[in-house]
């Protein structure tokens, strides 16, 4: 029988953004595990991968079931955080939330590149919404942050539907060459 918190994982919509980010309804069971904050988010982080990876899977089910959920919802949720939640950006928001993200994806690329895929494509809309340019230059696009290219991503099922991931930075070109 499942528990409840398996269901609620099972049928998270994965086209949701928000609910990409939420990590309440993320099942874990490694309790090594800790809350990514918004005051040391790398060291959080960092903690979360160590664990995860020294975390002894019963089998290959339970990994792909429970592996890194937890951290990579955590780590969305965070950078969200810390580039939306006050109404402008500070520097150290902004550096915390480009150390996490860089992160994140270069872990997401070679482990788990869909989350990351479904995600990334909000956090574009509302930098631009918000008119961060300098996040959206600096971070995303200098720093190739953009979507994980399913081609070069370690898992088939992963690709990206024959989208191109350069096709991300395009339309962002055209949005800020309107503005």
């Amino acid at each position: 029988m499942e528990s409840f918190i398996n269901k609620k994982f099972n049928n998270l919509n994965l086209n949701n953004s928000k609910e990409l980010m939420d990590s309440t309804g993320v099942p874990f069971i490694n309790h090594n595990l800790k809350h990514i904050s918004s005051q040391t988010p790398l060291e959080d982080y960092d903690h979360n991968m160590t664990a995860e990876t020294e975390y002894e899977y019963v089998d290959d089910d339970e990994f792909e079931k429970y592996g890194f959920w937890y951290t990579f919802a955590q780590a969305r949720n965070t950078v969200w955080k810390l580039l939306f939640d006050a109404t402008t950006l500070t520097e150290e928001n902004f550096n915390k939330a480009a150390q996490l993200l860089e992160d994140y994806r270069c872990d997401a690329f070679m482990i788990m590149p869909r989350g990351y895929n479904l995600w990334i494509p909000t956090v574009k809309y509302e930098l631009l919404k918000r008119n961060y340019f300098h996040f959206w230059q600096n971070v995303i696009v200098d720093k190739q942050l953009g979507l994980c290219n399913g081609i070069d991503a370690k898992f088939a099922d992963d690709m990206m539907d024959g989208k191109d991931p350069e096709d991300f930075y395009k339309v962002a070109e055209d949005f800020i060459e309107q503005q």
